[in-house]
């Protein structure tokens, strides 16, 4: 079955190239984040949300990216429970546009809560709040950075992720400024492939050792961009039992742009391990550390 969505960076393609396809702390921190949209399935028109301060209020959204994925029937359920916690520390080179530095390492840390049960469109969710905390130099906890916080409602049945609110904020010694805040409603059209949760996404519900799915992005002028995610056998991580998961961003050209290796939980369906790569060099790792 082929979708299309009228999204923007701020909530898949940015989602793919960087958190899911690296963890990236760019090179230069203070840089503005995509700021997430609110989608009208109806009209397929996107539109910013306003902000406190009203600056970008109805600004509708031009660049548009159209996706195509054939959705693949889910084999579980979500595994949450009211009272879980996870926590994750990941490590990434800082890039730039101009070249990669393998020396200096950010540090990011991210503690996901499920914290209750909501209904959310008529639909009973799993309510789960994140804290990321982005840091330019691990080795120093008063570097310049940013805290991202967000709420993310799941669908109890379907696993998919309905809707989600942000907030963020600069961070300099340790200090938070400039803090906005927004929400967005995900489109069931992609809720399915959207990956902006670090932790879980809903195509993790479909793994089995022939799963493989390919999500192509129609960015203009007959370019075609796609995600290929693919099952290459299976692991043991920290006594976990794991599926092993292959993730690669193609461009037109063929030419491989980023290549992940995410460890999933054979059993809760969450994310385990991921290490990330610029053409042979590991440049980033996420794992899971704390589990309660």
């Amino acid at each position: 079955m082929k979708y299309k969505s009228g999204l923007t960076n701020g909530l898949i393609i940015s989602a793919a190239l960087l958190l899911i396809g690296g963890y990236t702390l760019l090179s230069d921190v203070k840089q503005n984040h995509p700021i997430p949209i609110n989608y009208s399935a109806e009209n397929s028109t996107a539109y910013f949300l306003e902000d406190k301060n009203g600056v970008i209020n109805g600004t509708e959204l031009l660049s548009r990216f159209n996706l195509s994925f054939d959705e693949i029937p889910h084999n579980t359920k979500p595994a949450f429970k009211v009272g879980d916690k996870f926590e994750y520390i990941g490590y990434s080179s800082r890039i730039s546009r101009r070249s990669p530095d393998y020396t200096t390492q950010g540090v990011q840390k991210i503690t996901y809560s499920v914290v209750k049960k909501e209904r959310v469109r008529n639909m009973e969710c799993y309510v789960i709040e994140s804290v990321n905390l982005f840091l330019a130099n691990k080795s120093d906890p008063l570097s310049p950075g940013k805290v991202l916080r967000l709420v993310y409602y799941i669908s109890t049945e379907t696993g998919k992720i309905i809707r989600f609110t942000s907030s963020e904020a600069n961070v300099e010694k340790g200090v938070e400024t400039n803090k906005k805040e927004y929400f967005a409603d995900v489109p069931s059209e992609i809720s399915e492939v959207y990956d902006a949760m670090i932790m879980y996404s809903p195509w993790m519900l479909s793994l089995d050792n022939e799963f493989k799915m390919e999500i192509k992005s129609f960015v203009g002028e007959g370019k075609i961009e796609k995600i290929v995610l693919k099952v290459v056998g299976t692991d043991k991580i920290k006594n976990r039992e794991c599926y092993k998961v292959e993730k690669r961003i193609i461009g037109e050209n063929n030419e491989v742009i980023s290549r992940e290796i995410k460890w999933i939980d054979a059993q809760k369906r969450i994310l385990v391990k991921s290490d990330a790569y610029y053409e042979n060099l590991k440049v980033s790792s996420l794992e899971l550390v704390s589990e309660i």
